[in-house]
This record gives structure tokens, C-alpha cells and sequence, in this order.
């Protein structure tokens, strides 16, 4: 008949392709049909397959849990179901896929068995894996971005806990020189070294993360403010140190700033600002290159900051002026040239020393 004929040329064309594993389950979930497409992603032969429960393509505490049976459940609560996940192959290697599950039902609405179609996406997820990954993660260095750094940092916040963590601001010395001077290949070469020596010293809820060019933040919750000092010593020996490439050596050197939650701020931005202070008095000290946080930097870098600011408004408004000074020879008095020097009347303030606002305005 022509019913018989339909369903011989359906049967062919359901086992003859190849991109999808498509076979039958009897009621009980055995395997009672076998495509070519299900042998080329699981490596059975139908002869093999046939006869055994279908749970043997997932994970061992996937079937442990009863995993196939919760689906095959859902199929028949709802007619369907759909979900990925890992499935094993014969030769124990896995793969991630989308499945479908459909009841399939007699006129009587009796169950005869389950339809199964097996898709291999890995391909996909492995896409779809690296676009969330890039979203949370700095492409260069594999560290970290912003993003990832202040969802940790929140959940510390918010942890039921309440445990103390410090921040570390961490800035490399003199990281642009080097750029300009040596390129930006050595640059990022230096930058994804510095991360594989970081990464080889986190310890336990430890974190070290790159906000952009050479600034790295981390965060480290602790007991004893002594295992912050050690932590911060770690990361400077990450940060410095002779580095080679080829016939090019680069000495590298870092200034760290630390400050504490919830001492300097309650919230992380202020906790962050505040490591960011403490970084750059150690940038500006010869002898310490890490530097905890005090209050009184606050008012330094508001004077800073207003000082700044007058600078921009002083410039518009004709308040610096040049004054030229001759250079003489000492033995006969003969001016060999002239020196150009800045001075800065403030109308508040008065004459403002050189050294004071030249340091400021660089």
C-alpha cells in the first residue's frame, strides 16, 4: 500500500542522515532503533547499541542521580522535552548536545515509546564559552577585567561573613617609557608575563585583575593584616625585575597601594579610590613601593586637586609668565645663553614657588 510504501521511504531517510542522531526508545528507555547519524556521534554500531538504556551516554553522576529517567519524565509530563548538556561517546570522549525528546503515542493516545534527536553543538558552545569569557576576562592576559573584579568584590561585600579584605592598587613604573622606547610587542609581551607569574602565585580566594594598559587591581581576604604584607610582597616581586627579550633587557619595577574594607570605605569604589592614593605616594617615594593607605592622604590630594585646577584656570587667565635669566661664563663674564623660567602669580595666593606647582602641572 501506499501507507507501507511512506513508511519504508521515511524509515530510510531517518536512518540515512547523518548530521543528526536521531533513534527510538522503547518505554522503559532502551534503545530500539539506530541512525547513521547517531553512529558518527557516538561511535556505536547499531548491533551494539541496540537493546541497551540510553543512559549510558551521560555522565556517571548524571546517571547516578537518575538524569535520563527526570528526562524521559519530562517528556511525558509535557510531550516534550529539550535541554544540552554533555554526552560520552564509546570511545569515552564527550561532546556538548542539544536533545529533543517527543513521545510518540498511538491513536489511543497509549504510549509506544520516545523519539530521541541528538545534535553535536560543540562547536557553538565553544563560541558562545569564549564570547562569556571575553565578557569577564582580559583578552591578553587571561586575568580578570573589571566586570569580573567588582562582582567578586560585591559578593565579599555581601557575603553573611562580614570578612575584612584588602585592596591592592598596583601600577608598573614607568610602563609607557618602556612602550615608546621598546614598542608595544615588548610592552604586551612584558604584560602577559607579568600575568603567568601572578597567576602562578594566587593563593586561596586570592584575585589579581587588569582594568586596562598597566593597571591591575587585586583583592585578598584576611585574618592577620600580616598576610596582606606578605601578599603585597608577592605581588611586587611578580611586578619587578629584570625581564629579557631576545638582545632587549627591561628592568621593571611596580608601586603598590593598599587599603582595607571596611576601615577605608564601606562600598568598593571608595575602598578602591583609596588604594589608588596610597599607590601613588608610593610612586612618588624612593624608598617604599608599597604603601597602606592613611586618612591624611585625603587632604593632600585635595589640595592637589584644587592646586590642579588653578593651574587650568590660571593659564586661561594670564597668570603664568616667562622671565628670562642670562647664562654667563664664569671666567669672563660672556653670556653663553639664556635660561627660561615660569612664575606663577596667584591672586589669592601670591607668588607660587616653582617647585610646588611645576611637579603638579607635569
Amino acid at each position: 500500500s501506499n501507507d507501507h510504501l511512506t513508511d519504508i521511504a521515511y524509515r530510510h531517510f531517518i536512518e540515512s542522515v547523518k548530521d543528526y542522531a536521531i533513534y527510538m526508545l522503547s518505554t522503559d528507555g532502551t534503545v530500539i532503533s539506530w541512525n547513521e547519524g547517531a553512529r558518527r556521534a557516538k561511535g556505536y554500531l547499531s548491533d551494539e547499541i541496540i537493546g541497551c538504556y540510553f543512559g549510558l551516554f551521560y555522565s556517571e553522576a548524571e546517571q547516578l542521580s537518575g538524569v535520563p529517567a527526570k528526562n524521559l519524565e519530562i517528556a511525558l509530563r509535557s510531550g516534550q522535552f529539550e535541554g544540552e548538556g554533555w554526552r560520552y561517546r564509546k570511545d569515552g570522549s564527550r561532546f556538548w548536545a542539544h536533545v529533543m525528546i517527543d513521545t510518540i503515542r498511538d491513536e489511543q493516545n497509549t504510549l509506544l515509546g520516545f523519539a530521541k534527536i541528538t545534535r553535536d553543538i560543540s562547536e557553538q558552545k565553544a563560541i558562545n564559552d569564549r564570547i562569556a569569557w571575553m565578557a569577564r576576562y582580559d583578552a591578553l592576559t587571561g586575568l580578570p577585567n573589571r566586570v569580573e573584579f567588582f562582582e567578586r568584590v560585591e559578593k565579599l561585600i555581601t557575603g553573611n561573613d562580614a570578612r575584612r579584605f584588602a585592596i591592592f592598587t598596583i601600577d608598573l613604573d614607568k610602563f609607557k617609557e618602556i612602550n615608546d622606547l621598546q614598542g608595544h610587542l615588548i610592552g604586551d609581551q612584558l604584560l602577559q608575563r607579568v600575568a603567568g607569574a601572578v597567576l602562578k602565585t594566587l593563593q586561596k580566594e586570592e584575585m589579581v585583575a587588569r582594568f586596562g594598559g598597566d593597571e591591575f587591581v587585586a583583592v585578598k581576604p584576611f585574618a592577620d593584616e600580616g598576610e596582606v604584607d606578605a601578599f603585597a610582597a608577592r605581588l611586587w616581586h611578580c611586578f619587578s625585575g629584570k625581564q629579557t627579550f631576545a638582545a632587549t633587557e627591561v628592568v621593571l619595577s611596580a608601586s603598590i597601594g593598599i587599603s582595607v574594607y571596611p576601615e577605608d570605605g564601606t562600598d568598593i569604589n571608595t575602598v578602591l579610590s583609596n588604594s589608588d592614593l596610597a599607590m601613588y605616594r608610593a610612586k612618588s617615594s624612593l624608598d617604599h613601593k608599597i604603601c597602606w593607605y592613611e586618612r591624611e592622604m585625603d587632604d593632600k590630594t585635595r589640595q592637589r586637586n584644587m592646586m590642579a585646577a588653578d593651574i587650568r584656570r590660571g593659564i586661561h587667565a594670564g597668570e603664568f609668565s616667562l622671565h628670562y635669566q642670562a647664562i654667563r661664563n664664569i671666567k669672563d663674564r660672556r653670556i653663553t645663553g639664556y635660561e627660561a623660567l615660569l612664575r606663577w602669580q596667584h591672586p589669592q595666593l601670591g607668588p607660587i614657588p616653582p617647585d610646588v606647582f611645576i611637579p603638579i602641572a607635569e
